[in-house]
């Protein structure tokens, strides 16, 4: 026993039809809001950007403040860097030192008494 079901295929392909012309017309406000959308968007001379500080231009942006917690790192960066610059040129110093003494010894410069 089968099952046989008659439908006309003009119908079929006018529901096909429907469906396209409903998922069109969606697509279609679609566009033509983001072109709403993308006309408001357009910059212009005069067009000013809220920020923390005030408006800008879309031309130049400013960030203004002060970050604290930054520049107490940047500090103290700073104090380790020098501490590790001090250490560097007393070992090298010292480095050099026993270089030149050694060399006068070698070279009888420095007797030994």
């Amino acid at each position: 026993m089968s099952i046989q079901i008659k439908t006309d295929l003009k119908e079929i392909l006018d529901r096909i039809e429907q469906k396209i012309d409903k998922l069109d017309d969606k697509f279609t406000q679609k566009i033509d809001k983001l072109n709403s959308d993308i006309s408001e968007l357009k910059i212009g001379e005069g067009l000013t950007l809220p920020t923390l500080g005030g408006a800008c231009t879309p031309r130049q942006t400013e960030i203004k403040g002060e970050i604290k917690a930054l520049d107490e790192k940047v500090k103290g960066i700073d104090e380790r860097v020098k501490n590790q610059e001090f250490l560097n040129r007393a070992t090298i110093v010292g480095l050099l030192l026993a270089i030149l003494g050694g060399i006068a010894k070698m070279f009888g410069i420095v007797g030994n008494q």
